[in-house]
């Protein structure tokens, strides 16, 4: 891969003079550092061939150590951040084990030499721009060779995110979101070639909408990054004398392309990586008004391995006036993190997220509902309360949710035991009873709200008894085509809502209509709208509205039974 910035410097070897390795066998040892002597975790250690391109990469472990083959090389060369390179020729380095020592760069700046756009304007900022940005691509290769190094595998759990935002301010109006457990330690990828940037630009129109992409470290490192951006020293952000920066703007002979312009910030002490912020240029003026960009944030591991902790692209979607004039008609925010990791080493992590937990009662008899499914709609948390009606959640990205309680009961037909007794049967499901409850919440970093539920579900009566209540009644009914034709062994269900504290509460009752087409079901209300909804033999599903009421008596049936009919089209 091409670097970005080549730097000289001199180094420093505490193994010099010894017996020479063999060619081609692997080479060992240590890296530490020349002041401490500690050692020097998550170095690159490369071999390099005749012609200076890399031919095995490893990364040194939370002990210093490596190993890495030396195959056809000439060249070992160890960097990393903070550090000035270490260069020998094979020929020229002792025995295994070595101990290599690694200077601190600490305010030194060596000889930087890069492939620039000849339009930037000079700047006296400019050698140490090249020089913060050489050591920010030391430690965004390491990131690079992680991916690949069998000391960096593991598993991790990523949290991907699509926001829309409100058109003014930092609010939610909505996410979904989905986790995905991976072992890959470089989570982004532009999926596309350095080349193709510099072509074209980071912005691509399709029909309909548009691309906007961000860089990953592989083009960052890529020396056409440099080669078509002006770097520039930024100084820390007001308040913060913890970061200094590196910015990257487009040339002027660039800015008909769709572009990125921005800042690699930087830890100061130690240096590190801590997060890259970019907007798009050369974009509709309208696209620029609403800052649409990106931001990556970085982590460095305990191992010294630095990665992408998160990160997020900011975008429109556009309408169009009658003059043909763009206009924002949504943003979006598309992003992810990493919640949690451990890698095969033992190195591990966590990112502080929301929590949420709470119980489910019943409003009537105040009892816990146990095995309700709870869910967060547009995400794929899913659990189940237990037996104290009790729920937890876990790993939440702050914002908007829609809880949603889910319960199903089954309610038997009856029949007459041995002792004479009316009991349920339960070998016959007469009606299946499912009870959802939806509430809005807004969920936060570092609090954990306890949702106390009080639902208002009444107990379902088993095999249509007597009715407890006079707002609800048993319905028998029967399910025909337009020409009276009863319809047979048909699915049925009727559905009604509720509203109650904030609580949306939908019921459904799901019925089977038997070889004459009827079917019979209890506890349905009256004086409210109830849909309906018929499976037919086709599989078609017909949908409907219909009522019951108190008034509406039949000489045919007692006082607590009420008669529907439910036509659907003829086949």
């Amino acid at each position: 891969m091409n670097r970005s910035v080549v730097v000289s410097f001199t180094v420093a070897l505490s193994a010099a003079f010894f017996p020479r390795p063999t060619l081609g066998q692997d080479i060992f040892g240590t890296v530490r550092d020349s002041v401490t002597g500690t050692p020097v975790r998550g170095a690159v250690v490369m071999v390099l061939g005749a012609n200076r391109l890399p031919i095995e990469r490893r990364l040194t472990s939370s002990s210093g150590s490596f190993s890495v083959a030396t195959a056809s090389g000439v060249y070992l060369r160890v960097i990393r951040i903070a550090y000035l390179p270490f260069e020998r020729r094979l020929n020229q380095i002792g025995a295994s084990p070595l101990v290599i020592t690694m200077v601190p760069a600490g305010r030194m700046i060596g000889e930087v030499s890069i492939r620039t756009n000849p339009t930037c304007p000079r700047r006296g900022d400019q050698r140490q721009a090249l020089s913060l940005w050489s050591s920010a691509t030391d430690a965004l290769l390491a990131m690079v060779v992680a991916t690949a190094d069998s000391g960096h595998t593991g598993l991790m759990t990523q949290i991907m995110y699509d926001r829309v935002m409100a058109q003014r301010g930092p609010r939610i109006l909505r996410q979904s979101t989905r986790r995905v457990v991976t072992g890959n330690v470089l989570p982004i990828r532009a999926d596309r070639d350095p080349e193709e940037f510099v072509q074209n630009g980071y912005v691509t129109l399709r029909p309909g909408g548009a691309t906007y992409y961000a860089p990953d470290p592989e083009i960052l490192l890529d020396s056409s990054f440099a080669a078509t951006h002006c770097l520039s020293m930024r100084g820390s952000p007001r308040g913060d004398t913890t970061r200094i920066g590196v910015a990257f703007a487009p040339p002027y002979d660039r800015r008909s392309l769709p572009d990125i312009e921005g800042v690699l910030w930087l830890n100061r002490n130690p240096l590190s990586l801590h997060s890259m912020e970019f907007e798009y240029r050369g974009v509709p003026q309208v696209v620029m008004n609403m800052f649409a960009g990106g931001r990556l944030e970085f982590k460095t591991l305990s191992d010294g391995v630095p990665m992408i902790s998160s990160w997020q692209v900011r975008s429109p979607r556009l309408g169009y006036l009658r003059d043909g004039r763009p206009v924002v008609a949504e943003i979006h925010e598309t992003g992810g993190l990493i919640a949690d990791g451990v890698l095969t080493d033992g190195t591990s992590w966590s990112a502080p997220l929301a929590t949420l937990r709470g119980r489910i009662s019943n409003i009537v008899t105040d009892q816990p509902v146990p095995d309700a499914v709870v869910s967060l709609d547009s995400t794929d948390q899913r659990v189940t309360t237990d037996t104290a009606g009790r729920f937890f959640f876990d790993q939440l990205l702050p914002g908007p949710y829609v809880l949603r309680v889910k319960d199903s009961v089954a309610v038997h037909a009856l029949k007459v035991d041995e002792e004479g007794k009316i009991v349920p049967d339960s070998s016959a499901v007469m009606q299946l009873v499912t009870r959802t409850a939806t509430i809005d919440l807004n969920v936060q970093t570092g609090l954990t709200p306890f949702i106390e539920t009080a639902l208002p579900w009444r107990q379902p009566l088993l095999g249509c008894g007597v009715q407890t209540s006079a707002f609800r009644f048993v319905v028998m009914g029967i399910v025909v085509r337009p020409d009276s034709t009863p319809v047979p062994n048909v699915p049925v269900r009727l559905s009604w809502s509720d509203t109650t504290s904030g609580v949306a509460l939908e019921t459904t009752v799901d019925a089977q209509a038997d070889a004459g087409g009827g079917f019979v079901v209890c506890g349905i209300p009256s004086d409210r709208p109830l849909g309906t909804r018929v499976v037919g033999p086709d599989g078609r599903a017909h949908t409907g509205p219909t009522r019951i009421t108190r008034s509406h008596l039949s000489r045919r049936l007692p006082a607590t039974m009420r008669a529907v009919t439910l036509t659907i089209p003829g086949s």
